[in-house]
């Protein structure tokens, strides 16, 4: 069973009567339906949108105080916003996913292990990339805001 039969709402604006792959996709790989991959490609995009749509006010906001860190007196808080945004822009996204998704998954189950908790812990693919771009965004983010700051006189 596809998900496309799971959830067909979710793609009506692709793949329906007069959606986008079906007026442009008869024939080809975009497609719908067995014929093709474009019910696979409108539920990759509607994944994509909505992470991004997740990710950019967690980031926003993560990206706003470590900008507030780095502009501090305190010379602790500036070593670590700049620390953090060595690291975190030099360090490639798919790596940092990586870190995120299956290092702190095995942190847990190492952290439980030590309390008496047995069993696998697993952490959803969704909030792991929701977390790991949103890092991501908010090292690129706190240096575009902190030049504005400093660019008001």
């Amino acid at each position: 069973m596809s998900w496309r039969k799971a959830c067909p709402s979710a793609i009506d604006p692709f793949c329906g009567p007069v959606g986008l792959f079906s007026l442009f996709g008869n024939g080809t790989l975009v497609a719908c339906g067995d014929a093709g991959w474009g019910d696979e490609i409108a539920f990759g995009v509607k994944v994509t949108i909505s992470l991004a749509l997740a990710t950019l006010p967690v980031g926003l906001l993560i990206g706003f105080l470590i900008a507030l860190a780095a502009q501090s007196e305190e010379k602790s808080l500036r070593l670590a916003a700049g620390i953090y945004t060595t690291i975190f822009r030099g360090l490639p996204e798919l790596l940092t996913l990586f870190i995120v998704y299956y290092g702190i998954q095995m942190l847990l189950q190492s952290v439980a292990g030590y309390i008496g908790i047995t069993g696998p812990i697993e952490i959803n693919a969704f909030v792991a990339g929701m977390v790991a771009l949103s890092v991501v965004f908010s090292s690129y983010a706190s240096e575009v805001l902190l030049s504005a700051f400093k660019a008001i006189p």
